[in-house]
């Protein structure tokens, strides 16, 4: 069968090309398949390490990085071998390659008993990766650059400019993005989830043997160095990109400096996918869905980039960006952490589309003809591996506060076009630094006076005057760069002197904070914009506060056990030790915590003292909670209290059916657990009654409002859910006007195979 004779339309859609040309046709579909795999493995991944690490945003953050990492290995095993060696030998090479993964599928974990270093969590999830899912991950990133250097060298139709190819593969990267928390998580359990992946593996190895076949039989080179020139490069005019657009394909050589700006537009787009999925996973919840978002943008911004047929103006790029690029970086210089109204993580994801829209824009101007295809797709692995270590394993250690995002933005304002022919003078670019530097002093001048001696419209002057001087410089990249910078900069200090922050550090598990307020005067944990506790510095210093008060839930708890000389307690979440507060006789608190830097404030004296205060009367195990009780298999509890939040974020892994049986093991007959599931988005009380009921226990809910301003300034409102084997233990409580019995209903209950996470959102 000869596809080499069949031709069509060179400026054809790419939606023609396809239908028209078997080749084409082929090629698409696998890609498409293949892609599809490539991003169904990353969160299927993080769902198989979360009873591990749980699902802090550094988790999601690391295996990206890892998944960047495989990608450029990938690229650059595609490069190596399209380019040294000759082509039958390159298609026996790669089909050798495609039958390594069928060795270690299905995918799984590491054996159990290969426990997590909590001093070295980076470490052990790297590892973990490497051994579980490195090779199947490794090979599928080969396949996107591979398949596009055949198909360049099949003389077919479509093949002077392969790099319309990417509708398939990025449409399959979408399939696999939003299907797998919309469709695979809540319909298939994870040994299912696994299983099918790996018959789709094989189906894509078939795939991929069938385009060799075809190609060793049409083709008659030896070598792929025959390969056709892309098209002439088009105006870098009115259009971000089209389907004549490359600037580069005018000359056959790459030079150094082509390749550094490869790199760098390619570093900037994913430095500010990590950083702006960091935003939203601390405050909103852990979980695929968000996850995938940003990374879901990136891509669309890739498909758009690279389109035949891109319709969006460069104009429009350019003109909307500073519109939605400044308010959002002037409203979190004013608000910090205050900004977490829905329309801010809508502003953060609009200017995060438009800004990669930017950078991939440009990438795809640049983009090289067909015999530069695999080095070109190099350097953009590169640029973004480079992206996603600055954010994962740099910036944690280097900041205190989440400054790489900002960084990225204005290293994407510097890749803006400039507007008209911008002036060169020493003077226009003196004024490039001092204009941005003014801008910014008078927005700290206006900030300061908000904080100190507010005046009539102050919030008002200090968005607009800002905005207005941006959208002013907006016409010089590097002058509307620098200003945003300062507007940054500005707020972080703006930031440092409203607040008296006397503890600051961030690490592998999130950002902590400690504050300490005058009116009234306590000190306060916080982490992302969730306060975790706070501490009166009077006289009411010994007494629980917050989520923990003696008239909430939880007081009503430990009043039952008033009378008992010996009480053993254990507390899945430290917090700053609050429940410690409790304290009283013989009792014995256990807390189990995953993060070390919570172990570090709350048993600071200078911070807080529930701890300090109770030294030889509880004791600190670190490590992820079900897995270390696991461990300990003697421990026995009167009561158990489950406080493992972070932010928002549902400890999945803690909520299993599996985890359930770990609490009951070392439950008393007569012992109480009690779920601390106080959240902003989703109601857990129906997912905590279905695991107690399928585990034969009973289980009552106790919703505490605050009825005061008076009361508001010592407690918050909190949902309980209060599990135990002996219903009359439960029968002493719900006497209580706030407490009911939860009754038994259809939802089912969540495994570490089967979560069905979107059910539990309110409204959903």
């Amino acid at each position: 069968m000869s596809v080499e004779a069949e031709q069509c339309p060179p400026r054809v859609a790419t939606r023609n090309l396809i239908r028209g040309c078997p080749m084409a046709w082929l090629y698409s579909v696998t890609l498409f398949l293949s892609a599809a795999l490539l991003f169904t493995v990353q969160p299927m991944f993080g769902k198989l390490v979360l009873p591990r690490l749980g699902g802090t945003p550094s988790v999601w953050n690391t295996c990206m990085v890892f998944f960047q990492a495989a990608l450029l290995f990938g690229y650059l095993y595609a490069h190596a071998s399209t380019t040294k060696l000759p082509g039958r030998r390159q298609l026996a090479l790669h089909l050798a390659v495609l039958a390594l993964p069928l060795c270690c599928l299905p995918l799984a974990l590491p054996d159990r008993v290969w426990g997590v270093d909590e001093s070295l969590p980076i470490t052990w999830l790297l590892a973990a990766m490497v051994v579980s899912v490195g090779l199947p991950f490794l090979v599928l990133s080969t396949t996107n650059p591979t398949l596009q250097v055949w198909f360049a060298a099949s003389k077919s139709a479509g093949s002077k400019d392969p790099y319309f190819l990417y509708a398939a593969s990025n449409a399959g990267s979408f399939l696999g993005l939003f299907g797998y928390p919309l469709l695979i998580e809540p319909t298939l359990t994870l040994s299912q989830q696994v299983w099918w992946w790996a018959i789709g593996y094989g189906c894509l190895a078939l795939l991929i043997g069938f385009c060799a076949l075809l190609t060793w039989r049409t083709q008659s080179w030896t070598h792929w160095s025959h390969l056709v020139e892309g098209p002439e490069p088009a105006s870098l005019g009115q259009e971000v990109h089209g389907s004549e657009a490359s600037s580069s394909a005018a000359s056959d050589r790459v030079t150094w400096k082509q390749r550094g700006q490869w790199f760098g537009l390619a570093l900037i787009p994913s430095s500010l996918m990590l950083g702006v999925t960091t935003f939203l996973s601390s405050d909103v919840a852990s979980f695929p869905l968000l996850w995938v978002i940003p990374l879901g943008i990136y891509l669309a911004t890739f498909i758009l980039a690279f389109a035949q047929r891109l319709r969006i103006k460069r104009a429009v790029i350019t003109r909307w960006t500073p519109l939605v690029v400044l308010p959002v970086v002037v409203l979190q210089a004013l608000c910090g952490s205050l900004t977490t109204h829905w329309s801010i993580y809508v502003f953060n994801l609009a200017a995060f589309f438009l800004l990669a829209m930017v950078c991939h824009g440009r990438l795809a101007d640049m983009r090289p003809s067909s015999r530069h295809l695999t080095e070109f797709y190099l350097w953009l692995s590169v640029g973004g591996v480079a992206g996603g270590v600055f954010n994962s394993l740099i910036a944690p250690f280097l900041f205190v506060t989440p400054l790489e995002y900002a960084i990225a933005i204005t290293l994407a304002c510097v890749a803006l076009p400039a507007q008209g022919t911008p002036r060169t003078t020493w003077g226009a670019r003196l004024m490039d630094a001092v204009l941005p530097l003014a801008t910014g002093g008078a927005f700290l001048m206006i900030g300061l006076a908000m904080t100190f001696r507010p005046f009539p419209y102050a919030f008002v002057a200090a968005l607009v005057v800002p905005c207005v001087a941006g959208l002013t410089f907006s016409r010089r990249p590097a002058r509307f760069a620098m200003t945003v910078f300062a507007i940054v900069m500005a707020g972080a200090f703006l930031r440092g002197v409203s607040e008296d922050v006397i503890f600051w550090e961030r690490g592998f598990f999130g950002a902590n904070r400690v504050v300490a307020e005058l009116a009234p005067e306590r000190h306060v944990l916080v982490h992302g914009t969730t306060i975790h506790g706070w501490q009166f510095q009077d006289d009411r210093r010994a007494e629980p506060m917050t989520y923990y008060h003696r008239s909430g839930p939880l007081g009503a708890l430990f009043n039952h056990y008033r009378d008992r000389e010996e009480l053993n307690v254990a507390v899945l979440g430290l917090g700053c030790g609050t429940t410690m507060a409790y304290h009283q006789g013989d009792w014995r608190f256990t807390f189990y915590e995953i993060d070390p830097m919570v172990v570090k404030i709350a048993e600071d004296p200078r911070l807080f003292t529930y701890l300090s205060s109770h030294q030889g009367d509880y004791s600190v195990v670190l490590g992820d909670a079900r897995l270390k009780l696991e461990e300990q298999s003697d421990q026995r509890f009167d009561a158990m209290l489950l406080d493992a939040f972070s932010s928002d974020v549902v400890p999945v892994h803690l909520l299993t059916r599996e985890a359930m049986q770990v609490y009951s093991r070392h439950l008393n007959d007569d012992g109480v657990i009690a779920f601390h599931v106080s959240n902003r988005y989703m109601d857990l009380i129906p997912i905590v009654g279905a695991l107690a009921h399928d585990a034969g226990m009973s289980a009552i809910q106790m919703v505490d409002d605050v009825k005061s301003a008076d009361e508001a300034m010592e407690k918050t409102a909190s949902i309980y859910v209060f599990v135990s084997p002996s219903r009359a233990t439960l029968e002493s409580l719900v006497d209580d006007p706030r407490a009911r019995w939860v009754e038994p209903s259809a939802v089912q209950p969540w495994t570490d195979d089967y979560t069905n996470i979107l059910k539990a959102f309110r409204h959903w």
